[in-house]
């Protein structure tokens, strides 16, 4: 019997394979994001996405670790961070937060499966304690016009939430993208739609 770190599978579904689906699953919500708020929020996700790819791709170099990019966590983390910040949040500071998300949470505690907590979760909070300001401004465009979050607002038409057409982070607004997602994952039995 041989014990190693997870993550742990019982399918023959590789870990890669699921990232994927993972990855695949997020694409609507993302390009929904980027379709309502512009070529800024796709930038944000590359810079995201990139940040932490190089970084954990670093990481493994500097290190002369095996190299552990291939599994596509990093961009997972990437994506998700940048899925959940304002569209106008400033491009350096988003590559700060998704180089803390790879090397501080997740790699130091020994990569995917070692770590405690959620590395793109941290490093929205890590982002929101640091630069509270700019976490803090939401756009209902690309131009970065200010208004309040849905949440905020005295009253918010339901279509607008399910279509996305609210103020919010990229990949929040659209429902309809989020639950397209949810659907890719539970088809493609990455996930169970009943409760465990």
């Amino acid at each position: 019997m041989r014990i190693s770190a997870s993550p742990h599978t019982k399918t023959r579904i590789s870990s890669t394979q699921i990232m994927l689906c993972v990855i695949l699953a997020l694409l609507p919500a993302a390009a929904a994001g980027c379709i309502r708020f512009g070529v800024q929020a796709l930038i944000l996700l590359a810079v995201t996405v990139g940040t932490a790819v190089i970084s954990e791709a670093l990481w493994c170099l500097i290190l002369r670790k095996q190299q552990t990019v291939t599994d596509c966590s990093a961009v997972i983390t990437g994506l998700l961070l940048g899925m959940s910040l304002p569209p106008a949040f400033p491009i350096v500071k988003a590559a700060i937060g998704s180089f803390f998300a790879v090397i501080i949470v997740k790699m130091l505690f020994g990569g995917i499966g070692r770590n405690f907590v959620n590395p793109a979760a941290t490093a929205y909070l890590f982002l929101f304690v640091v630069f509270h300001k700019e976490m803090t401004t939401w756009s209902t465009t690309a131009d970065a016009v200010s208004s309040a979050t849905p949440l905020s607002a005295e009253q918010t038409n339901l279509w607008d939430l399910f279509l996305g057409s609210t103020a919010g982070s990229i990949g929040e607004t659209c429902a309809l993208g989020i639950l397209l997602g949810w659907i890719f994952l539970c088809i493609s039995k990455v996930i169970s739609p009943a409760p465990a």
